[in-house]
């Protein structure tokens, strides 16, 4: 074939729907997406070296599920040191996880975390497009139109940090998800079966997504995809309920406690609080996040509601949270991934739609498509989104250096940042002032080293670094303009590195630490504590970090200096409380009664605790008060 029958092939196919011509098979199922995967690759890849040595908020929620996998994949245990020794699928019942344990042992044998995980994130991300395409092309709409759409679309911030700032749970949904809206479109029951099943074991809440299939208009539709979608949701219930009462319930059930006292009254709330259910959608925080959500879609999804229909029950749990934080445009933008397919789909469809209506206006068509350009690049440019934030630097090439030379056996402390590095070690814990045996790597030489550490001001962390050397026996065994690296106190060599010249050392007080990582917290509407926003409905807030008990004591005395700003409303129930959370599950809590500018000593007997353990403080949805300072003291 002449070169130049092949272009007018091409042309043609692009031009037309000959999908199905012996020349255009070629150009439409193995040119033209490979095309695609070549271009959103870039964008991907490009995103994932910006962003790998830049500040990522939640870096601690994807070390986690990245040591369960590995702790799964070498020793079969899903007990995670971050979480201070729990099991894992205490918080999320997430058995995928055993599967993907299998592949991860194949890939880390030629690749260390994070980039083991990047490539499992790459894989979905391709997925996602490719499956996308195909339910196109298969809904016979124009080439032309799919390709101008998704290489629009390329530019969106929504995909490129949904996707590409760390391994969730949230974005392995895109592979099944993709699937099922290919059979939904192909009327295949059993394999969109298949793929429900697949779904389901990754996250808890996926069932509410097979059920919004149930919500479709279709009457010629086979009703086996009713009957699974219901399954699903039966399913969904069930999984919450089981939890509920083995368990206690899973991780964030907290956040949706404005709609009642457990998770029955959640679940019905619909019902039983009708207005208080409806209130929780009409808040500015919804508002922003559908605003900023569908015009980074450049508002085409709204042209083709229909398809966004099965999103819709786990758009309602987004909305319906009371951490306005999760899903937003600022913050935990994995939350959003399950939506991409479906708003994807929406907008070839939406802009196929306007295209055939004005298509014998050449010029209204141009300014659709340059609007269509223009809003997806307003938006990443605005920094609204985390593409924005990512800066480079050298912080990664640093910790690289060092990571394979550091003894596993030994357990190692750092910030938040720091641990995907550091996920395929088994005795790997988040940065806390009182540690008693173990490696320490922290940054240091940072202009903004407070984002480092994710709580606090840049004065408040250099004041925790300093508390650290002062209050621990300590050795600097590696340095450079990046990170530093600490011994404490440990038996046998840390690793293969050269020691520097400096040494810092100091005697080590376990019997009282000071806080002074946390100069002042709100509780209350609009503010931020510790890197969350509460509103007025409540919620539960880590004072401090985690803290190790001394083998001598057996009570702890926790001070709080407690400033009251407004507890005209508060009750004797409804009265903050401190909480001491242990890594074997159990509690001691007491109320705290306000009392303005004056310390409040708590009391508690840890006789039968031991290990580490997180002081928590639960807000009751009353009044707004400040923690200004606290300490802790242990006593024999």
């Amino acid at each position: 074939m002449r070169i130049g029958e092949i272009l007018q092939s091409f042309k043609s196919t692009i031009q037309e729907k000959t999908y199905f011509s012996k020349s255009g098979k070629f150009w439409t199922y193995y040119f033209l997406p490979t095309l695609l995967l070549l271009w959103y690759g870039l964008f991907f890849f490009s995103y994932n070296e910006k962003a790998k040595d830049a500040y990522i908020p939640m870096a601690w929620d994807q070390s986690l599920y990245e040591q369960a996998i590995s702790n799964i994949a070498y020793e079969l245990d899903p007990h995670v040191s971050i979480l201070g020794g729990e099991v894992f699928f205490k918080n999320h019942f997430t058995p995928i996880l055993y599967f993907l344990a299998g592949l991860y042992r194949f890939f880390h044998v030629f690749w260390e975390p994070p980039l083991t995980f990047i490539i499992f994130t790459g894989i979905v991300y391709a997925f996602l497009i490719i499956g996308v395409y195909y339910c196109a092309i298969s809904d016979q709409k124009k080439i032309a139109n799919i390709l101008l759409v998704f290489s629009i679309l390329a530019f969106s911030p929504v995909f490129n940090s949904a996707i590409g700032n760390g391994f969730r749970e949230s974005v392995l949904t895109l592979l099944p998800i993709s699937f099922l809206l290919y059979y939904w479109n192909q009327n295949k029951v059993r394999p969109f079966t298949i793929w429900a099943l697949v779904l389901l074991m990754i996250k808890e809440d996926c069932g509410l997504i097979v059920f919004g299939f149930a919500l479709l208009p279709g009457k010629d539709k086979n009703q086996g995809f009713r009957i699974v979608s219901l399954l699903c949701l039966a399913e969904f219930v069930g999984i919450n309920l089981l939890y509920t009462n083995i368990f206690g319930g899973l991780t964030g059930q907290e956040r949706f406690s404005h709609l009642g006292k457990n998770i029955m009254e959640i679940m019905l709330s619909p019902i039983i609080r009708p207005a208080e259910f409806l209130k929780s959608f009409l808040n500015i925080y919804n508002i922003i996040f559908l605003r900023d959500l569908l015009l980074s879609f450049c508002f085409l999804p709204l042209l083709r509601p229909t398809l966004l229909v099965p999103s819709l029950p786990y758009l309602a749990v987004l909305l319906l949270n009371s951490d306005h934080t999760i899903g937003t445009a600022n913050s935990q933008l994995w939350y959003m991934a399950p939506l991409l397919p479906f708003l994807l789909l929406a907008s070839v469809q939406g802009f196929e739609r306007l295209m055939d209506r004005f298509a014998n206006h050449a010029k209204v068509k141009i300014a659709i498509t340059c609007c269509a350009v223009v809003f997806p690049i307003y938006i990443t440019s605005s920094g609204s989104y985390l593409w924005h934030r990512a800066k480079d630097n050298n912080v990664g090439d640093s910790v690289l250096r060092i990571r394979n030379y550091l003894n596993r056996e030994i357990p190692l402390y750092t910030v938040n940042n720091y641990m995907p590095y550091f996920s395929d070690r088994k005795l790997l814990y988040g940065f806390q002032p009182l540690i008693q045996d173990g490696l320490v790597l922290l940054p240091i030489g940072l202009s903004n080293p407070a984002n480092w550490q994710g709580c606090c001001t840049a004065e408040s962390y250099l004041k925790l670094v300093q508390n650290f050397s002062e209050t621990h026996k300590v050795n600097l065994i590696y340095q450079d303009e990046n990170i530093a690296l600490w011994n404490t106190r440990i038996s046998g060599s840390p690793g293969n590195l050269q020691s520097p010249t400096q040494n810092i050392e100091a005697e080590f007080t376990p019997s009282e630490f000071i806080g002074t990582q946390v100069n002042r917290f709100h509780l209350g509407k609009g503010e931020r504590i510790m890197g969350y926003s509460y509103s007025k409905t409540g919620g539960i807030a880590m004072i401090g970090s985690l803290h190790t008990i001394p083998l001598s004591s057996s009570k702890i005395v926790l001070t709080l200096r407690i400033s009251e700003e407004d507890s005209s409303q508060c009750n004797e129930k409804k009265r903050p409380e401190i909480y001491l959370k242990f890594e074997n599950g159990n509690l001691l809590s007491q109320r705290i009664r306000f009392e303005t500018s004056e310390e409040r000593k708590f009391f508690f007997d840890i006789s039968k605790n031991s290990g580490n353990f997180f002081p928590l403080l639960k807000y009751n949805r009353c009044g707004k008060f400040a923690v200004d300072w606290y300490k802790i003291e242990y006593l024999k």
